[in-house]
């Protein structure tokens, strides 16, 4: 097993890959986001979000609360309360969320089922060209903006990978969940220790899972002729005692989303269109940076022993 490499080791192969091709990679990150940049364009315009009636459910509750006196103020005092209307009324509330879903549904539900299919098919395929297009550069090979449509005609491949890995992710929570639903049947105290152990091997399960398989589109961007399974076994392979390093490299990107927080505010101080145009040009870039020092954390493990120095060295004698 070859040493540890340090986060910023691959972050700095990310900028020496990026700046020689900045404006192009880019283009190729703006074209992966384009299925969900739509989705949300479409959505915002013909409002076709349930965010609006779960809105809707917490203001109608928080006035039959009102009515009731059942405010923050008064629970702390004595408050009678006509149990038998209260309940009416709560029910007469979700009577109406459930029309306004009926109605949101025959009108909305289309759209909502164009935009999720959109994304569902276009963002794995289009997430592998920007893979391809990441590897290229770190590679020092040409790059071209065609590049992003470069695995197109491996759409079900990267679908069905896609969906395999999160059917895996499903399959290790699954202990933590049998947890979680055996709890119901125990005493009240026994029921929120379990309830609680089942909730957090869950999530200890998923994220390992997650790290397992994290390598898996990498994989298939960079051998798109590799079947599903293989990928999965490939990336178990690359990331075996290695999910603490790839974790590290991730958190250490923090102190960049904590500054585009920050830049944000700043950049809708400028106004509307001009913070939203510098907003997404700020994510397009930190979106290559942590895809491209992932990719170099790929491509230092997928190789065999030696095989990385050699190429490196190869390339730079090219380059010469």
């Amino acid at each position: 097993m070859r040493p540890m490499i340090p986060a910023y080791e691959f972050r700095r192969r990310a900028r020496e890959a990026m700046k020689l091709c900045m404006p192009i990679l880019l283009v190729v990150a703006l074209i992966a986001t384009l299925p969900s940049l739509l989705q949300q364009t479409i959505t915002l315009v013909t409002d076709a979000d349930l965010s609006t009636l779960l809105n809707d459910l917490s203001n109608r509750l928080m006035q039959v609360m009102e009515k009731h006196g059942l405010t923050q103020a008064s629970v702390i005092g004595d408050v009678t309360v006509n149990s038998a209307q209260f309940t009416a009324d709560v029910l007469a509330v979700y009577d109406q969320l459930y029309q306004d879903l009926q109605i949101f549904m025959q009108t909305k539900g289309p759209i909502l089922l164009i935009l999720w299919l959109m994304v569902l098919l276009l963002s794995p395929v289009l997430t592998l060209g920007l893979i391809n297009a990441l590897l290229h550069a770190l590679r020092k090979q040409e790059i071209t903006v065609a590049i992003s449509l470069s695995r197109v005609r491996y759409i079900l491949k990267a679908l069905g990978l896609e969906v395999m890995v999160a059917l895996k992710v499903f399959a290790w929570m699954l202990p933590g969940m049998a947890l979680v639903f055996l709890s119901v049947f125990l005493p009240e105290t026994p029921m929120l220790l379990m309830m609680i152990a089942g909730s957090i091997l869950m999530l200890v399960l998923g994220i390992m899972a997650v790290y397992r398989y994290a390598m898996a589109m990498f994989v298939l961007a960079d051998q798109p002729e590799t079947g599903v399974f293989a990928c999965l076994r490939r990336s178990c392979e690359i990331m075996q005692r290695r999910k603490m390093e790839l974790f590290s490299l991730e958190i250490s990107f923090i102190g960049w989303y904590l500054l585009l927080s920050l830049a944000r505010m700043l950049f809708f101080s400028f106004g509307q269109v001009i913070g939203m145009t510098l907003s997404m040009f700020a994510s397009l870039f930190l979106t290559v940076y942590t895809n491209c020092a992932q990719a170099a954390f790929y491509q230092a493990y997928s190789a065999a022993p030696g095989e990385e120095g050699a190429s490196t060295s190869e390339a730079e004698a090219t380059n010469a």
